[in-house]
């Protein structure tokens, strides 16, 4: 008998341990997501593709910030030398030696530079076109100022057509 008490007794206390264990995770699973950021990362890491997670880790990482703030420096700091090799790629001076990967992302840079440069000259032209198309349908709506000086006549009121002109009047 006194196995059986000795063994209720365990099997108790394994319960009690074994509820214990089952709150505690039951309060780590309740968690938001964004409150353990091992398992975002994780996940993050495991669900998404490499260049993804590269692009991830790059915008949202702890270290963005300085590495924006450490190529802002480094663009000062070779400000120079940048321009310097911008001027000569532009002239296509063909005697320099930067290597493939500088002239090729130097074109894509370009063409981009170029295809903004186009679509904001475009797009100019055109908001001067609809601003000068507003202003000759905002003199046509409104051919007179509300100036005491420009009020047209009388006799301008009684040569614009009004309602009378085109209703039939019948009296009884």
């Amino acid at each position: 008998m006194e196995n059986s008490d000795e063994d209720n007794e365990s099997m108790e206390n394994e319960s009690i341990e074994n509820e214990s264990k089952e709150t505690q995770e039951s309060t780590s699973l309740a968690e938001s997501p964004s409150t353990n950021k091992y398992i975002d990362d994780l996940t993050m890491k495991l669900l998404t593709n490499q260049t993804t997670y590269a692009k991830y880790v790059t915008k949202n990482g702890e270290l963005a910030q300085e590495e924006k703030v450490q190529f802002h420096e480094d663009c000062q700091t070779w400000k120079t030398n940048i321009l310097s090799i911008t001027r000569k790629l532009c002239n296509q001076d063909g005697d320099h030696q930067y290597g493939s990967d500088i002239t090729e992302s130097f074109d894509v840079y370009v063409r981009n530079l170029v295809r903004y440069l186009e679509t904001k000259k475009r797009s100019d032209e055109l908001q001067k076109e609809y601003d000068e198309e507003m202003q000759q349908d905002e003199e046509e709506m409104f051919p007179y100022e509300i100036d005491e000086q420009t009020q047209p006549s009388a006799d301008t009121y009684k040569k614009m057509s009004t309602l009378d002109n085109f209703l039939k009047k019948t009296y009884r």
